[in-house]
């Protein structure tokens, strides 16, 4: 039973991402501004790492794999896609959402990338395939590298050169170290929090 849930849940989420993308690049930005943003680009990576979980989870509901667990890479993937998603899901609902309006960012694909993928990601991951049963700590990394990776970009294109907006406001009043800071902060916490719910342990 829990291998068909996996896989009903991790179809979805690929269903979710994709129709969302679409729709966006297509219908509500110009394209590449779609792909600017920490949002789109933390579910895209959910997306592909359910995306590619999807023949194991075939195999291990029609009993022709000898394990159901996901190899170690993939775990490592699928474990940085939840925790990138959830920090996408904090930062909405724990600081943007108080700025902007919680209503508006669950307006249209927003509904579905600031919570309802994000949500899915949680549940297959810790509660359903439980992705980091032996998996060391360090894997836990993945999504913090990562997310230094983007808040770099989003410094060099808000504050340095100002090509992009301040959609993530967090450069409001110039205060982008403290922001800066207290992102990377979370995405440590999330990513460990997300790796022991799943499974992780020391031993």
């Amino acid at each position: 039973m829990r291998n068909i849930v996996a896989l009903i849940l991790d179809a979805a989420l690929v269903l979710i991402v994709a129709c969302c993308t679409v729709h966006d690049v297509f219908f509500e930005t110009d394209g590449i501004t779609y792909f600017w943003r920490y949002t789109s680009l933390s579910n895209i990576l959910a997306a592909t790492a359910c995306l590619l979980s999807l023949p194991y989870d075939v195999a291990a509901v029609r009993g022709s794999s000898t394990t159901t667990l996901l190899p170690a890479w993939l775990r490592t993937l699928k474990l940085a896609g939840c925790a990138t998603v959830m920090v996408t899901f904090l930062t909405v609902f724990c600081f943007l959402g108080f700025m902007v309006g919680h209503l508006q960012l669950l307006r249209d694909s927003q509904f579905f990338l600031h919570l309802v993928a994000p949500l899915l990601m949680l549940v297959v991951c810790c509660a359903v395939q439980r992705i980091s049963t032996g998996l060391p700590r360090r894997a836990a990394a993945l999504a913090v590298v990562l997310t230094f990776a983007y808040a770099l970009v989003y410094l060099y294109m808000v504050v340095f050169t100002g090509q992009w907006e301040d959609f993530y406001h967090f450069n409001i009043g110039g205060m982008w170290p403290v922001s800066m800071v207290a992102m990377m902060a979370v995405a440590a916490v999330v990513s460990l929090g997300c790796w022991k719910l799943s499974g992780g342990s020391k031993r």
